[in-house]
């Protein structure tokens, strides 16, 4: 018997880092999927994973719940195993062995060896998750209920060392195009519609970008100069707010002000933090649309990664993204996918 359990990437619409503050986020689950497949036996863990180019590892589980060996992409196994285990009353050396096998090649470029910026640690995390839950059904070991969206974010926060707001998270859990808040600290999901005629295509910058690196530079902005920060994201939150509500009322013009305003706002941030969360792609980028009409943002952290080219005009979507071509920017073929993490059991039979 084997157990496979598939979960989409995502992109933030907008919302980025005010959404650490408590203010929405739109963010879409989109049609590039981790596939996690665990094949319950034996007495130990192999894990086998395509990030990076390939790895592979056999795995002991101490009883404090730390893996080992203790590579950085180990992490969020260590972090999914070791809450699976507290939610079942074992430690996590005590758990039934399995190999597990991690794929997602369509989350990378470049051999596996570059990130695209769409959330592959969550899917992994969400998708691992879902996965190691059915085991424990399958092990009479737990009910066979789906995992919460509070035990996914809690997992993929350990694996972050703290860090993030679990909106990746959610996009893996839910699927399709979602409203995200935090408050008090407790995820708030309901599902979202863009407002009618609104399509967006996803342009790849061709450089990488350091998310953590990203929230770190700005909460030490946060920290040395806490009323400009504040400020800051006091806009961010207004525009986000606006287009949540333009969302709601099915308006699309106030959507893509919110937009346009919103990659500005990120620019202002990046430059009180010292950071180019706007860079010189993005910025080209952005000029190249806003000739044609097109709205333009960085989705994420920003610095590199992914832009999102939004329109109500196909023609002149179609042509912003020619342009970004022309100068050298590859458009990726992304769409939003209707459906969050999956789990399927596949019975072995016999040749």
């Amino acid at each position: 018997m084997k157990i496979e359990a598939r979960a989409p990437a995502k992109l933030v619409l907008i919302g980025e880092y005010a959404v650490l503050e408590g203010a929405p986020a739109i963010v879409a689950a989109v049609n590039r999927l981790v596939t996690v497949t665990l094949v319950p036996g034996g007495s130990g863990w192999r894990i086998t994973s395509d990030l990076g180019g390939g790895r592979q590892a056999d795995v002991t589980l101490g009883a404090d719940g730390s893996i080992h060996p203790g590579e950085a992409w180990l992490r969020p196994v260590e972090a999914v195993l070791t809450r699976a285990a507290r939610s079942v009353g074992m430690r996590v050396a005590d758990l039934p062995g399995a190999a597990v096998t991690v794929e997602s090649a369509s989350l990378h470029i470049d051999a596996g060896e570059t990130k695209l910026g769409l959330g592959s640690s969550a899917a992994v995390v969400t998708a691992l998750g879902a996965a190691l839950h059915d085991a424990l059904a399958y092990w009479d070991l737990a009910a066979p209920t789906p995992a919460s969206l509070a035990e996914d974010l809690d997992a993929h926060r350990e694996a972050q060392g703290g860090r993030g707001s679990g909106v990746d998270v959610a996009a893996s859990v839910f699927g399709s195009v979602i409203a995200y808040q935090l408050e008090q600290g407790r995820p708030h999901v309901r599902p979202l519609t863009l407002p009618s005629g609104v399509a967006f295509s996803v342009v790849w910058t061709g450089q990488a970008a350091s998310t953590t690196a990203f929230l770190d530079g700005v909460r030490a902005w946060k920290t040395a100069a806490p009323e400009a920060y504040a400020q800051e994201i006091a806009a961010m939150r207004e525009l986000a707010q606006q287009a949540v509500a333009a969302c709601d009322g099915d308006a699309a013009a106030p959507f893509l002000a919110a937009i346009r305003g919103y990659r500005e706002a990120m620019d202002t941030l990046g430059r009180g933090a010292g950071l180019p969360i706007v860079s010189a792609p993005h910025r080209t980028l952005a000029a190249l649309a806003e000739a044609e009409g097109v709205a333009y943002k960085p989705s994420g952290a920003g610095g590199g990664d992914v832009g999102l080219l939004f329109a109500t005009s196909a023609p002149a979507l179609v042509q912003a993204g020619r342009l970004a071509e022309g100068a050298g920017y590859r458009l990726l073929d992304l769409g939003v996918h209707p459906v969050g993490v999956v789990v399927q059991r596949h019975e072995r039979t016999a040749p």
